[in-house]
């Protein structure tokens, strides 16, 4: 298995809240609510990705394909995303670098830009602003940030114990 962020993943239809998280500090993950199976198989074949599912079939399927595949336990976005990075050896994060709706690199966009695309309590409070090209949402480093970071950053330090 890969050990860093370059590793690439695809994620079954049940598990799209930790497809977004693991978007949203930097892992480029193919999830769509209603991918089927035979999708998930051949798209990471193709694209040299490794499989997330809670499906016992799809994992089994993945395996005897020698497909690589991780079976997330648990229900609990903790512990999903503590075994993620257990077994692909994450040891650090680059949050808010892709979109957490649609997967695409975010790219920074001017404060002059967003003036009226955003809050105006957050254009006149936040300076750094990054966009998604594709779905245009729009993404600031403010509280949400600093929550994921904190929430990853005692997941790996959980982890190190």
């Amino acid at each position: 298995m890969a050990t860093n962020l370059c590793c690439k993943l695809i994620a079954d239809a049940m598990l799209g809240r930790l497809a977004k998280w693991l978007r949203l500090i930097g892992f480029d993950v193919i999830y769509k609510n209603n991918i089927q199976d035979e999708e998930v198989l051949s798209s990471s074949i193709s694209e040299k990705r490794v499989i997330l599912t809670r499906d016992k079939k799809l994992f089994q399927k993945a395996k005897s394909k020698n497909i690589p595949c991780i079976f997330i336990n648990s229900v609990s976005i903790e512990e999903q995303l503590k075994q993620v990075f257990e077994v692909l050896g994450v040891e650090s994060i680059l949050p808010l670098k892709r979109c957490a709706n649609c997967n695409c690199l975010l790219k920074h966009i001017e404060k002059k830009d967003v003036e009226g695309l955003v809050p105006d309590y957050i254009f006149d409070t936040e300076t750094d602003f990054n966009i998604c090209e594709k779905c245009k949402k729009i993404y600031w480093h403010g509280s949400h940030a600093l929550n994921i970071e904190q929430k990853i950053k005692k997941i790996l330090c959980e982890i190190k114990r």
